[in-house]
């Protein structure tokens, strides 16, 4: 009796451990997830978005020239998408706010649907263009390497939809 009373303590411990260490697990990930598109973070403003530089160092096997070369074209990117990206946030928020008053879809609400789309077109133009800027730093066998880096993340945007338009 004594040991079926410990064995199921320690299995309640254990559950209990195991709920603890799940809940600092998700908590810990959500952070990070977060940190990435904060200003300085990866994806945000002044980080490094999907150029993994480490990674992306080590997969192709870059030499010094060129992964200096790929610096420069991703922090010329960067510079030239950041005034549009900053502004389609302007543009979601002052839609936003017209939807709250707004009862009906009006040449307003339109105007503003189709300047962000037509900042978000600029941008993506400018991605492939910066793309195609940076398969010419590398050799074929790294172009291979890289077309599959771009065809998984690709992928991953198909699979998981992509972010929401509002800013909330």
């Amino acid at each position: 009796m004594k040991n079926k009373v410990m064995i199921i303590l320690f299995v309640v411990s254990l559950a209990f451990n195991f709920g603890v260490l799940g809940a600092i697990g998700f908590h810990w990930f959500m952070e990070r997830q977060s940190d990435r598109c904060a200003p300085g973070g990866p994806g945000g403003p002044g980080g490094l978005g999907s150029w993994h530089k480490h990674r992306m160092e080590k997969r192709l096997g870059l030499t010094k020239e060129q992964s200096e070369a790929m610096d420069k074209n991703f922090k010329e990117f960067q510079a030239s998408v950041e005034p549009l990206r900053t502004d389609i946030h302007k543009k979601r928020t002052e839609l936003f706010a017209l939807l709250q008053t707004t009862a009906s879809y009006d040449s307003t609400v339109e105007d503003k649907v189709n300047a962000i789309a037509l900042q978000q077109a600029e941008i993506e133009k400018k991605a492939i263009q910066n793309a195609i800027k940076t398969k010419a730093i590398l050799t074929p066998e790294q172009q291979k390497k890289f077309n599959g880096f771009m065809g998984k993340g690709f992928k991953k945007m198909k699979k998981h939809g992509s972010r929401p338009m509002m800013p909330f």
